[in-house]
């Protein structure tokens, strides 16, 4: 990436024209290329004042550029800081002089930057804000500008590109310190290195040092925090090293936001820190040269740069979790419930601080220090995935049933979404990484529990992964409608009675078929078919309802599932013969069933599968039921209306074909099948003539031989009805049904008339229309004439037998047919069978057949037409009857006579596979009509399966693990009543008789003990009754440990518990925090229980209207009969353990951090309740009593002097009567004679006992308003000016 140098900045300003129009197009185009600034915030003030001056000239040139760099300037992170520097008012009114100056067409756009600069002088009021809220995007800042209105892209594109480099910041700003805190400092490093004395060093850093200093100075000088970091990794010091990070990235969060705030950046509160050094260099590339003038070369360059302190300590983490998975066959952590906490608990702290030092520019920087930044986040997410996967791979050991394990993976995954949130802008992602989410993607406790991070984990998956990962989101997607689908399906089964009046309920039905061959509730296809028999006909329906229930039908009619199709059908069937079975009905019956009931299966399409695939169904129970549902329907026209039954009629006409496959004598529905294609028979049922012609010549391919011969009768009575039968050709007497069907049964598999490809030039286009004119004109004179012809008769049979040869090649098919051939072959055919003309044209019929032969097997067309026309058929059956012997003519005839027989469920392909197997892929037929058929031809086949048959995924679906565990969880939590009602159970119940569906679908007890594990409610109820249970404190602290783990997810996976106000938590813990400690197991369990307070009142705080349950807690410490604070003056428990001082320190410590959390709290919440003036009596007395003559009394009594703070500036401090005031003015005594004795006179830059001064100060200024006349009276004794002394202090 390149660098917008700060000459060329100052050239714009120039006074030479073309020099400064040179210089703003080049700055104008290295911004829209990415390009960033050499020194961030000094160039772009500098480019700002040039872009205003660019106006001072007479007629400036580019002005649109120029409004376009002004905009993108002030809407940049540094818009804010260049606003407060220069001022609002000056700038606005700055803009509006310049609005006048600008062309016209540029008025909006400066109005545009005037509202953005009264935006953000709008918000630069809030003194206090996220650091976060400064990095926006170019759509962000144009929303703030004008409200989403803004029509010029390159407005915010420049925007976006002075974002500036990818990482906003690299090093934090120099802190000079005298040499005595460089000593102190120097001596804390050295003590952290020594094994003998890390507790109380470390105990140093968190206590004094991280208070008095600004957390920069650890980056600085970055010793100390790289020795926390290797002992992060050892075991004995685990714990201590990650609780001393913390700390520092708690300290780390404030530094950044006062640096970062408008309203504190540009002051004098930090002295001794060289910001301005810092903010010059919006890259920090030059930093380390201006650090180094304040200290010695080697110690600037080894600055530890933030977000590499980040990632390294979260690598190390990580790591750790890696090395203390053991690989072994009983998976295990070799890490305590308290170590993985702080470890959780730190991660995210150092995610929160790592996402403020970079930006999307990242992705495109290409600068070193950002190279290495990149690098270690790809460390890190490798490394991130290999842990997650090790987490779900323990989770889900059978011998592993510890629900911590799970709370582990839990609070990994969510680590890793948010991680991944940021890793977005690197380059690339480890591919591992990615895999190892997707293999989460399907864990449904998680997306139950935790729904927001599961939203982010599937857009995050959305644009990365490989092709086949991505099959893995599509597979997701689909147990994401099967499971949609469920939800619906149990609402239409709970709730039948309330939906059923409702049209509404056909979508629920649409939505619920998915699911279906999951529960195979048998229930749910009774009520379809009820709806369907009985409530249709009495709503007013559209035609795209009807187009749903059609769907539904043939879905249900289809199904891949057998047991569905057989209740399906057995159901429908049921309701058939209601209505047309003729059996004796009650008066119930006959009001609810009429032939308006059998509506929804009057469908072309729902006839076709119930003839296609019911009837010929493995499954004999799917058969019976479809023949005995048909042949109801074919045999219910006395019992139907007659609309009603041309209704019916005309949707079973298409199906016919398929229909007609199934005569046979030997069962009654073949039976059925031939007797409608009788004359009579099939008159009375109105089925049209053309109809039973191609019927009864599909019965003479059929293969019982009892069809054949009454296809072949019938065919024969046919011609008999014919007006013209007496002229035409055989005659009557010749005309025998035997000699037809043995002419087409002793016809063998034969090729059609049509030769494979050749050249489209094989016959001249001109020869091939004069034979078609000949033909013609032969017909014209004849009709002139009234005559047959009257050329010779030869020319004309000459011309028929040589078209037929030239229409063997396709290419002139199309031809042909433009030039109305097909009537010229009808008329030649009908022709050559009258006995009137048969000697002029002798065997000339053989040629037409030979033509149509042709036509029709390549032509849809032609087909289509000739099977509609009964005189072609009729003609046909008489060529065969009149050249029996002929066997090549018969093969043509009979193979001309089932295409047209079949014609509409004949599929042509343009295209043929092979050309070695031209005819038999080119021509494709119904797989049934192929197989129940004698065709005399060879074809492919199609329709082996319905159309409307989906692939099964029960099968596969259900044998994987996690998705059958989806399946299972989803459907009891629906079923069931709700997630909040299933994670109540104690244990599985049984089924009951309501309970009808598939057993797969019900919960098993380790599904339930995942999702009771992975959720923080549930993890509670089981620590806390841990806890109640215990009988020694190691139990007691394991539950401990556990509940602030379930917490602690609970927060950071965003998922708020829903009545935790309802948990025994008084119950079972009011008894450790009221019962006064008898040992030291006692004391170091009331240290964790201490510990654990803060978490337990941010429950609370997170919601508001609950919070006076919470108060409990504080009850029953400070109003115990011993006395929480009571502890704080006595020394008992320092016989009790090895350290003693360093630990009663500690547990004091505990006790006032209590205090003050309490206080805060009350405060927060104005809670008035809580009076606390013995306490603040307590905490006086201790501080009195206090020496400060070592480093642990000087933490104590910062934490004194802070719980005071708090507690003096409550509305309830209580503090009223005389003894409070002598109380108070003892008190003032003792802060005076401290802020003495912290005063150094000849090093004002020592940080010494910095926080005790300050705290001390507040103390002071609030006892003013407390007791105004006694701190003046302590005053007055002392001989002190309380501003000269606070002056000092400060």
């Amino acid at each position: 990436m390149g660098f917008i140098r700060v000459k060329d900045v100052k050239k714009i300003g120039h006074n030479l024209e073309e020099i400064r129009e040179r210089a703003l197009l080049q700055v104008y185009s290295k911004i829209k290329l990415g390009y960033i600034f050499d020194h961030d915030f000094k160039s772009i003030k500098e480019l700002l004042f040039n872009l205003f001056k660019w106006f001072e000239y007479d007629n400036p040139k580019h002005q649109g550029v120029a409004i376009k760099m002004l905009f993108g300037v002030l809407s940049s992170p540094l818009g804010y800081i260049i606003i407060d520097i220069i001022g609002a008012p000056k700038l606005e009114n700055d803009l509006v002089y310049l609005k006048a100056k600008v062309q016209s067409d540029l008025s909006e756009k400066v109005d545009i930057i005037i509202e953005l600069v009264q935006n953000k002088v709008d918000k630069t009021e809030v003194t206090l804000r996220r650091w976060s809220d400064y990095i926006k995007s170019d759509n962000e800042a144009s929303e703030r500008s004008n409200g989403s209105n803004q029509s010029d892209d390159e407005l915010s594109e420049i925007s976006d590109n002075l974002l500036g480099p990818g990482i906003q910041i690299y090093l934090m700003p120099w802190v000079q310190l005298c040499k005595s805190d460089l000593r102190k400092i120097a001596l804390n490093e050295e003590c952290v290195s020594t094994s003998n004395s890390v507790e109380r060093a470390t105990f140093f850093f968190n206590h004094v040092l991280l208070i008095d200093f600004p957390a920069d100075v650890f980056l600085n000088r970055p010793t100390t925090i790289k020795t926390f970091q290797a002992m992060i990794s050892n075991s004995k010091h685990s714990i201590l090293s990650m609780e001393a990070i913390s700390l520092f990235c708690d300290r780390i969060n404030v530094r950044i936001q006062q640096m970062h705030d408008p309203a504190l950046m540009h002051s004098k509160i930090y002295p001794f820190i060289n910001f301005e050094d810092w903010k010059m260099y919006g890259d920090q590339k030059q930093y380390i040269n201006s650090a180094a003038s304040y200290c010695d070369p080697p110690t600037a360059l080894n600055q530890l740069p933030l977000p590499v302190f980040c990632l390294d300590t979260m690598y190390t983490i990580v790591n750790l979790f890696n090395l203390n998975i053991s690989q072994s066959s009983q998976e295990k952590m070799d890490l305590s419930m308290e170590q993985m906490n702080i470890a959780f608990s730190l991660l995210f702290k150092l995610l929160d601080i790592f996402q403020r030092t970079i930006n999307k520019n990242i992705k495109t920087d290409q600068d070193q220090n950002t190279q290495e930044v990149i690098q270690k986040m790809v460390q890190l997410l490798r490394s991130c995935g290999d842990v997650l996967n090790k987490f779900k791979l323990i989770c889900y050991m059978n011998e592993t049933k510890d629900p911590i394990y799970r709370m582990c993976y839990m609070r990994m995954l969510i680590f890793c979404i948010s991680f991944a949130k940021w890793c977005d802008y690197a380059p690339f992602l480890p591919l591992t990484f990615i895999s190892n989410l997707y293999n989460c993607l399907d864990d449904i406790s998680f997306s139950l529990i935790y729904p927001k991070y599961h939203e982010r984990l599937q857009s995050f998956l959305k644009q990365h992964g490989s092709s086949e990962e991505r099959n893995k989101l599509k597979i997701y997607k689909d147990i994401k409608d099967i499971s949609d689908s469920m939800n619906s399906a149990i609402i239409l089964l709970q709730n039948v009675d309330a939906q059923i009046e409702s049209i509404d309920i056909i979508d629920i039905i649409k939505k619920s078929l998915v699911s279906l061959e999951f529960h195979k509730n048998a229930r749910f296809i009774t009520i379809v078919v009820d709806i369907f028999c009985l409530k249709l006909s009495k709503w007013n329906l559209s035609s795209g309802q009807w187009q749903d229930i059609k769907n539904i039908t043939l879905t249900l009619l289809a199904h891949s599932c057998v047991w569905i199709q057989e209740a399906f059908y057995a159901r429908v069937h049921s309701a058939v013969v209601k209505v047309l079975g003729g059996l004796i009905k009650t008066s119930d019956e006959l009001k609810m069933y009429d032939e308006s009931s059998l509506k929804f299966l009057i469908d072309p399409c729902v006839l076709m599968e119930m003839c296609s695939f019911g009837v010929a169904s493995k499954s004999k129970q799917v058969g019976d039921y479809a023949r005995d549902i048909i042949q109801h329907l074919i045999r219910g026209k006395l019992l139907m209306s007659e609309a009603m039954w041309r209704t019916f009629l005309e949707a079973i006409l298409p199906a016919l074909p398929i229909l007609h496959t199934y005569a046979a004598h030997e069962d009654e529905f073949g039976k059925s099948v031939i007797k409608m294609l009788d004359l009579k028979i099939g008159e009375c049922m109105l089925i049209p003539k053309i109809e039973l012609i191609k019927g009864n010549i599909r019965l003479l391919y059929s293969k019982c031989f009892t069809a054949q011969m009454e296809g072949s009768k019938n065919l024969v009575k046919f011609l008999y009805l014919d007006e013209e039968n007496d002229k035409m050709l055989p005659k009557s007497d010749c005309i025998r049904s035997d000699i037809l069907c043995s002419a087409v049964k002793l016809v063998g598999m034969k090729n059609f008339n049509v030769n494979k490809p050749k050249d489209p030039n094989f016959y001249e286009q001109g020869g091939f229309l004069q034979v078609i004119n000949l033909l013609k004109n032969n017909i014209n004179t004849a009709e002139k004439d009234n005559e047959f012809s009257r050329v010779d008769p030869s020319f004309g049979r000459s011309a028929l037998a040589q078209l037929a040869v030239m229409l063997q090649q396709t290419n002139l098919h199309e031809v042909f047919y433009n030039e109305n051939g097909c009537d010229i072959i009808k008329h030649y055919l009908r022709a050559s069978l009258t006995s009137s003309e048969y000697t002029t044209f002798p065997e000339s019929a053989m040629s037409c057949i030979s033509i149509l032969n042709s036509l029709c097997y390549n032509s849809t067309t032609i087909r289509q037409w000739a099977s509609e026309d009964q005189d072609i058929l009729l003609n046909i059956i008489r060529a065969i009857l009149l050249f029996p012997s002929e066997e090549n003519f018969i093969g043509m005839a009979s193979q001309l006579l089932s295409l047209l027989s079949f014609s509409h469920h004949i599929v042509t392909s343009e295209n043929p596979l092979s050309t070695d197997e031209y005819w038999t892929d080119n021509l494709s037929l119904h797989n049934i009509i192929v197989l129940k058929m004698n065709l005399p031809f060879k074809c492919a086949t199609h329709s082996k399966i319905s159309q409307y048959q989906s692939e099964s995924k029960e099968d596969w679906m259900m044998k994987q693990t996690t998705l059958s565990e989806y399946l299972r969880i989803y459907w009891s939590v629906v079923w069931f009543g709700g997630l909040d009602k299933l994670l109540r159970w104690p244990y599985l119940p049984e089924i009951s008789e309501n309970d009808d569906f598939n057993e797969s679908l019900m919960i098993t007890t380790a599904d339930l003990s995942i999702l009771k594990a992975s959720s923080p409610i549930q993890g509670c109820v089981s620590a806390l009754y841990q806890i109640q249970n215990a009988t020694t404190h190691k139990a007691v602290n394991n539950g401990i440990n556990t509940l602030i783990g379930y917490i602690l997810l609970s927060r950071d996976g965003e998922s708020y518990m829903l009545n935790f106000d309802d948990l025994p938590w008084r119950n079972t813990l009011q008894r450790f925090l009221s019962a006064p400690p008898a040992s030291p197991k006692d004391l170091i369990l009331l240290l964790k229980f201490l510990d654990f307070v803060s978490l337990y009142l941010e429950l609370f705080e997170r919601n508001a209207d609950k919070v006076a349950e919470a108060l409990w807690v504080i009850e029953s410490t400070l109003e115990a009969p011993f006395g929480i604070c009571a502890l704080l003056e006595k020394d008992d428990a320092n016989d009790w353990v090895d350290d003693c001082e360093l630990f009663s320190f500690k547990l004091k410590q505990k006790i006032i951090e209590f205090i003050c959390e309490c206080c805060k709290f009350c405060n927060e919440f104005n809670q008035n309740n809580i009076v606390w003036n013995n306490t603040i009596h307590h905490l006086s007395n201790c501080l009195s009593n206090l020496q400060i003559n070592n480093m642990n009394s000087l933490a104590y009594a910062g934490q004194i002097l802070e719980c005071l703070t708090h507690l003096l500036n409550s509305q309830t401090h209580g503090l009223n009567t005389e003894a409070d005031c002598k109380q108070l003015e003892k008190l003032v005594y003792t802060l005076i004679n401290l802020c003495e004795s912290l005063y150094v006179k000849d090093d004002l830059s020592s940080h010494k006992g910095f926080s005790l001064v300050f705290n001390s100060l507040m103390i002071l200024s609030r006892l003013l308003d407390i007791l105004p006349s006694g701190i003046k009276k302590v005053l007055i004794e002392l001989h002190i000016d309380c501003s000269y002394v606070g002056k000092q202090c400060l």
